[in-house]
Parts: C-alpha cells; structure tokens; sequence
C-alpha cells in the first residue's frame, strides 16, 4: 500500500542533517532503500516547507498542487515516501487534519516520526540559533526569558496529539534524539528501511549554533550594528577564542530549574500512547 512517512522536526533534533542526508540519499528509486525522500513540495532545497501552513512563503494552491502531485508519486512506487521540515510541527490543526484526511481519502497510509529532546538542551540550542539567525526571540532577550516564554510553546504531547486525533496513536513514532545523538542518522534511517550510504560523518553538525559562552557578546553587539558581514567575522573570531572561565554548567542549571519535571512528565505520556521509532 501507498505510504508516506511525516517527519515534522521537532528543530535542534538532528532535523536538518536528516533532511539534508535523504536528499543526498535517498531522492533516488535505484538504490535498494524502502524510503524515497519526497521530489515534490520542496522549499529551500532539502526541507518540505511547501506542505506547512504556517512556513512564511506558504501559498495554499501550490500546497493543493505539491499535495495531489505526492498522491500519484506515493501510488507509483513500492516504497516509503518520506516528507520533512520542522515547520509541520507547529502547522495549524485545521492544515493538519485536511492534509491526513486527503491523504488516508486517496488509499495512502499516513505514519508520522516525531523527535524529542530534553527540554533543557532544547532550550539553550534553540536560543543560540535564534540569536545565531536573529528571528524567533525578542530583542535582547535574555536565556532565561526565552526559556520561560518558549516552555510554554513546546508541549510535545499536545503537539503530536494533533496528528494522532487523524490518522490514529498506532502511526505515530517517536524518536528519541538523546538516545541516538552519537549514531544519528544510521539509526533514524535504518529504522526507516534506509540505512545511509555513507555515515562517517554523520556526527558532524550541519547547522550548528554558536556557542553560550559568547551569546552576550553578540547580542550587544547588535544594540550598535546592524552589519550582517561585521557580524560573521565577529562570530568566527569568537568560534576562536577560548573561554575557559565560562561556567555552561551555571547556565545549564538555570534553565533546568525553569523546565523542571515538565520534560519528564511529557516524555511519559508521549511514551504511553506512542511506538519509540524501532521499525516502521
């Protein structure tokens, strides 16, 4: 039967080195993999960004058209279709269940991959990115505010549940990115039916954020600059400096006190109602 596989992030979980290695990969029938990365509704090379309502170009007529165009593409072959971006895990409800409902409609099975991270690490990665690529904080903001404000944004099990409401708990995956940060994508994809060609490298981070330690420095930088050019050099100046009297671990501390047993507590009903990625 026709099958598509959802991989909608959550982001700081390895997304975009997945995405970026089934491109490479796995956009190819003549290998012996189950999964073909999806040709259709790709936006920024590599990621899936046409399928989310919520991703600033979204155009929902070209959505329409990439959504009928997977249909036909997931019937004309015998194996898994996978479709990724990070932004499908905060896509609207509505967006979501229309997406599934037409999907399941045209006799193609629907299973989702959803990862996880502990919150604390989550946090931290997610504010230096967004300090790294100024958009989704306020202006200098620092990482215990965002911390406060973004916990109440992740709410995994409230997310995911609005893929389960569709297409049912028995399809919906979750993959522990803390478990399997150290062999990333061979176990992602191997529980996929798609080990990777080569994974020598795959610990090497494809988009990775700048570092706590100098965090400050760049925001105050950007209280003055606006020099996007400045800005990088001053970034990989920094990425060479050392910063042996930084305390991470203070920080580290600080945010974990904020997130508190809510990880732990999402984490347990996640795992009550939903399969850890194993073999799909």
């Amino acid at each position: 039967m026709a099958t598509v596989i959802f991989h909608p992030g959550i982001g700081k979980t390895g997304t975009t080195a997945i995405q970026r290695c089934a491109y490479e990969q796995f956009m190819s029938g003549d290998n012996e993999s189950a999964i073909y990365y999806a040709p259709i509704g790709l936006d920024g090379k590599d990621v899936h960004n046409s399928f989310a309502d919520n991703h600033p170009s979204f155009s929902h007529q070209k959505f329409v058209e990439n959504l009928n165009k997977l249909i036909e593409f997931a019937k004309s072959t015998d194996k898994k279709v996978l479709v990724s971006s990070e932004f499908l895990i905060r896509a609207s409800a509505p967006h979501i269940k229309f997406m599934l409902e037409t999907l399941l409609n045209n006799h193609v099975k629907v299973n989702v991959v959803v990862a996880i991270r502990n919150y604390t690490d989550y946090l931290i990665s997610s504010y230096l990115q967004a300090i790294k690529v100024k958009w989704g904080m306020k202006a200098g903001e620092s990482l215990r505010d965002y911390s406060v404000r973004e916990i109440q944004n992740i709410r995994m099990p409230l997310l995911v549940d609005q893929w389960a409401r569709v297409i049912g708990d028995q399809h919906i995956y979750i993959f522990d990115y803390d478990k399997y940060k150290d062999s990333l994508l061979s176990s992602f994809f191997s529980a996929l039916g798609g080990m990777p060609i080569n994974v020598e490298n795959e610990n090497n981070k494809v988009n990775s954020s700048i570092k706590l330690s100098y965090a400050n420095i760049l925001l105050e930088f950007d209280k003055v600059s606006g020099d996007i050019h400045k800005r990088k050099e001053l970034i990989d100046f920094l990425n060479g400096c050392s910063f042996n009297a930084f305390n991470e671990n203070a920080y580290k501390e600080k945010v974990s006190e904020i997130v508190k047993n809510q990880y732990s507590h999402d984490y347990e009903r996640l795992l009550a109602r939903y399969t850890l990625l194993d073999n799909i």
